[in-house]
């Protein structure tokens, strides 16, 4: 299959009609934890996209194509990139901050613009961004993949990027884009301040733009990953774990992933024991169950409206619309999770956003406060939510984020 003949398959295979959660990471107890209160709207100049593992800065991209980041506690901006085109074409939900917090690394909208994409990472003390994978063959980044003068040339389209566990490198999925029968995918490693990339392990010899997420914070080099191929009950759907010495092995295929389609790895728990999954397409049609719970360790899917026990089945409201939930974050301990509704309407559209706290071992459960939808400044349609170090916690929706801390977490 070649460039051209590929494109309206998997266009169609990827336009599920919603945004993506954003890049994931575990939730890592190490700060000092701040004094909890109410949910706020951080009031920044920008599209909100992440926030910093140590809970004190929000990273988001601004005006006149720059990246920015920004305080937490009072929206002063911390580092601003320079003026950057790419800038306006960055995957919102490839942006990965380093376990440090002190850089960010992200991939470019590939698979929806049909365009190459390299690694950039953006170091916050200098304000300088590096493309890590450089191999443009003109003078203009992200040329289109379907463009007439890249006709026979190999580009190599880089994509969500992923830090590992000490923060010295980064992982990211690679298709080498040309005319040939078939294209692959697969897992490559980077050094965090450039050099050459190495190939971990090919992930499929012939299924292009694979990938949907990475996570390469496991302690011993191992590497989660989530697909979304053209062919559903092929056998390269499903969430699947790349060992330290490369080997590719299947945690929860066949029927998990003929049911729950498009899959995206959210959050993995500190232990490496668990992962939040959500379908995109099952989101996106309003039907089954969007998030599931994989146990690592047996690749058994459970959702998480049985493993919580939430009081609201997201499909149904009753007479207030229907309920969709967000993207469920691990507490620092697993004892729980952290997940929300979020209100539609017929007529009042996405409207309201209630945080909820739920022990594993089920119960009444804690709603922690609600905000009304403000205008939406960015095209995430799936709320999610990230907990930092210090019990901070940022719930992300329509480019807007919403910050509060956790009590007791």
């Amino acid at each position: 299959m070649n460039r051209r003949t590929l494109t309206r398959s998997f266009l169609v295979a990827t336009a599920t009609g919603v945004a993506l959660p954003g890049a994931l990471r575990a939730q890592t107890p190490s700060a000092s934890p701040v004094s909890s209160g109410d949910i706020r709207l951080a009031e920044i100049e920008g599209i909100a996209l992440g926030l910093s593992p140590d809970g004190t800065m929000i990273a988001g991209v601004g005006k006149e194509d720059r990246f920015l980041v920004w305080d937490a506690e009072t929206y002063e901006t911390v580092a601003r990139s320079e003026p950057m085109p790419e800038i306006s074409i960055i995957d919102h939900t490839s942006v990965a901050w380093s376990p440090d917090s002190t850089a960010l690394a992200w991939s470019l909208d590939a698979a929806r613009l049909m365009l190459d994409s390299d690694i950039y990472v953006f170091d916050i003390d200098s304000g300088q961004i590096t493309n890590l994978t450089d191999d443009e063959p003109t003078d203009q980044d992200a040329v289109s993949l379907m463009d007439d003068d890249v006709s026979g040339l190999a580009l190599d389209v880089d994509l969500y990027p992923s830090w590992s566990a000490d923060g010295e490198s980064l992982y990211f999925a690679r298709s080498t884009w040309e005319d040939v029968p078939e294209i692959a995918t697969s897992l490559w490693r980077i050094p965090r301040d450039g050099g050459d990339a190495t190939e971990i392990a090919v992930l499929a010899p012939d299924a292009p733009l694979l990938v949907s997420s990475i996570y390469a914070g496991m302690e011993d080099g191992s590497v989660l990953y989530a697909t979304w191929p053209v062919d559903s009950d092929g056998p390269h759907h499903g969430i699947f774990l790349v060992t330290p010495d490369g080997e590719v092995e299947g945690i929860s295929t066949g029927m998990l992933a003929r049911t729950t389609l498009n899959m995206v790895l959210i959050s993995v728990a500190p232990s490496a024991r668990k992962a939040s999954v959500v379908s995109t397409a099952n989101y996106a049609r309003l039907m089954g169950s969007s998030w599931i719970e994989i146990d690592l360790d047996t690749g058994v899917p459970t959702p998480f409206e049985e493993v919580l026990g939430l009081p609201i089945p997201q499909e149904e409201a009753g007479d207030e619309g229907l309920a969709l939930a967000g993207a469920p974050a691990f507490l620092t301990d697993e004892a729980g999770a952290l997940t929300g509704y979020l209100y539609f309407t017929a007529d009042r559209g996405f409207d309201n956003f209630t945080l909820w706290r739920q022990d594993t071992e089920g119960g009444e459960g804690q709603a922690l406060g609600s905000f009304d939808n403000a205008e939406r400044r960015g095209s995430r349609h799936i709320p999610r939510i990230e907990i930092a170090d210090n019990g901070m916690a940022g719930i992300f929706f329509g480019g807007n984020v919403w910050l509060t801390t956790i009590p007791g977490r």
